[in-house]
């Protein structure tokens, strides 16, 4: 695994050459930025010319979101699929192995199943683009009640329910991006994130909730660094992504909110101590696992 830098999740912004030296400093081996804007400079610019202050930096883009309003209905989901090789390429060629996208909770139009039919065929079509250029699909929710306030069909707001979509689907490039926050909002037995290969986790998004507060009360604002003493017991997680091998990003991802009081180098100075937080697991860890 290794580290990655969103910066605007720490409520950082800069030219692309600042946010490279500060992903360099603290030792981030890789960034995430916006696929959109980048393709549009190699367009104008070429790639070599637009990707050159990463690749002599020798990072690579860890993650980024994926660039296809899925949602909408047909004549907007195939054109923006239409769009999507041009972009995987670019993608693979930063070094991208996977990226994410939010499954919405609820829904207003939908039932459950036909939902789930739904998200299950548009997956399949948007991971079998993806596929030629070795770039996974992550599957991510939102476990906040407030997401599902005022809509009639509840949908996938829990880990089990996101894993068994993402293997419903079937494809070997389809897999979850776990982001811990939302797992411990949701309730989740972590039982089920040990099961998890390294081949299903496409991505890995580190936050931590602050103590003594309520999972149903809870709003996304809430999200804070990790650190050791947290009320999330990151070291374990870190400990269990070793102990299986996974090798892709692992990203801090607060809310921006939580840090307006920190310098930026000190923020990043303290997102980058997130992979030391990982511990030496039990007997009952190892053989969970």
């Amino acid at each position: 695994m290794f580290l990655n830098l969103n910066a605007a999740a720490l409520g950082i912004s800069g030219h692309q050459s600042e946010l490279i030296e500060l992903t360099l400093t603290y030792d981030f081996k890789g960034m995430e930025f916006d696929l959109l804007s980048f393709a549009g400079q190699v367009d104008l610019n070429g790639y070599d010319h637009t990707a050159r202050f990463i690749e002599s930096a020798g990072l690579v883009l860890g993650s980024f979101d994926l660039p296809v309003n899925w949602q909408g209905d047909d004549a907007v989901f195939h054109e923006e699929l239409e769009r999507l090789p041009a972009l995987a390429e670019v993608a693979a060629r930063l070094g991208a192995t996977g990226c994410r996208t939010v499954v919405m909770p609820a829904s207003d139009d939908r039932p459950y199943h036909e939902n789930f039919e739904f998200h299950r065929q548009r997956f399949t079509k948007i991971a079998e683009v993806l596929a030629p250029h070795s770039i996974s699909l992550g599957l991510d929710f939102l476990a906040t009640a407030g997401h599902r306030e005022g809509l009639r069909h509840q949908f996938i707001h829990s880990p089990d329910a996101l894993v068994t979509l993402a293997k419903t689907v079937g494809l070997d490039n389809v897999g979850v991006s776990v982001d811990l926050w939302q797992w411990h909002v949701a309730g989740a037995n972590w039982d089920l994130f040990r099961e998890l290969s390294a081949h299903e986790i496409v991505s890995v998004r580190v936050a931590d909730v602050p103590p003594g507060v309520s999972n149903e009360l809870i709003s996304d604002e809430q999200r804070l660094l990790a650190t050791e003493d947290g009320v999330i017991d990151i070291g374990v997680v870190i400990s269990q992504l070793e102990i299986v091998e996974y090798s892709g990003p692992v990203t801090p991802f607060p809310h921006p909110s939580q840090l307006k009081n920190m310098t930026r180098n000190a923020t990043i100075r303290a997102a980058s101590k997130t992979l030391e937080l990982k511990v030496v697991p039990t007997e009952e860890e190892q053989v969970a696992s």
